[in-house]
């Protein structure tokens, strides 16, 4: 998603589809960050990812949106009750091109398997 000045006013009726939808939000730390501030969130913390957590699972709950973000050191799911954490495994990088995309399908095929948010 690629969010620029002008689709910020957009951003409030998006989350409202995905809340009327019982959507979630899947995300990378990117697009995650332009959301927050085009709906006037404090900013999610760079410096770690416990601190990261807190606030997802705060934005899950003030948005009622479950949320799946994916981050370069981290994984993390919420609904605003509960959340999950995930570091990142370590490998050596060859090329990103899709990465995110990869992520995705894998989060909807776990979906559509009925699997929790630990699996």
């Amino acid at each position: 998603m690629i969010l620029g000045i002008s689709k910020k006013k957009d951003v409030p009726n998006l989350l409202e589809v995905i809340r009327n939808a019982n959507g979630i939000l899947s995300l990378n730390e990117n697009e995650c960050d332009l959301i927050v501030k085009a709906i006037n969130f404090n900013p999610f913390p760079k410096d770690t990812p416990t601190e990261n957590i807190k606030d997802l699972k705060k934005f899950a709950k003030e948005t009622g949106i479950s949320v799946d973000l994916h981050a370069n050191e981290y994984t993390a799911w919420s609904n605003g009750i509960d959340a999950t954490f995930f570091p990142t495994k370590t490998v050596e990088i060859k090329n990103l091109i899709g990465a995110g995309d990869s992520w995705d399908a894998a989060d909807i095929v776990g979906y559509l398997a009925g699997l929790d948010s630990e699996e």
